[in-house]
């Protein structure tokens, strides 16, 4: 069996047509999850900044054994906040961590380069 062929098979296997659309698939989930660390990192940052007794969450699990949906920048569960968004691939962000990004934004843009 050629490479080509094991790659088709792989693929098909997955419910892709081809290994290109598995391979695009997967490199479009990897930036989505790149994303998130990076977004997750500012939000630290800027916590740690402006809001020193805020600690960065580190883990998605408190140990309560409560499988709610979670946000996955600050990793609150879907009963800590008010609001959760719903994204593609079991993604969520909280209204806080919408509300913290587009006050960091516009920090950003008022602030002279």
């Amino acid at each position: 069996m050629r490479l080509q062929q094991a790659q088709l098979v792989i693929a098909r296997e997955y419910g892709f047509k081809s290994w290109r659309k598995l391979k695009s698939f997967v490199d479009a989930r990897d930036a989505q999850n790149e994303a998130t660390r990076e977004l997750a990192s500012l939000i630290n940052e800027y916590n740690a900044a402006n809001q020193p007794d805020v600690a960065p969450r580190k883990s998605a699990s408190d140990g309560s054994g409560d499988d709610a949906p979670r946000c996955s920048v600050c990793h609150k569960s879907q009963h800590e906040v008010d609001e959760l968004l719903a994204g593609p691939d079991a993604v969520f962000i909280c209204n806080q961590c919408v509300e913290l990004c587009a006050e960091i934004i516009a920090d950003q843009t008022a602030a002279p380069s």
